[in-house]
């Protein structure tokens, strides 16, 4: 695999290391890391579904 990305890219242009965003954000994917509650800004929009799913929840109880 790393010949043929070699013969595409050129030699010498794969780095093993993580890209880092073009805007230099962080990247809102932790990967294998807990999320905790200091990610909390990374996660919006989602209020109304999240409200309807513990209404639903609450109603079966």
């Amino acid at each position: 695999m790393r010949k043929r990305k070699s013969a595409v890219h050129g030699p010498g242009s794969i780095s093993e290391e993580p890209a880092e965003p073009a805007d230099g954000a962080a990247s809102p994917y932790a990967g294998l890391a807990t999320f905790r509650a200091e990610d909390a800004a990374r996660f919006f929009g989602r209020e109304r579904v999240t409200e309807d799913l513990v209404a639903r929840v609450t109603e079966q109880r």
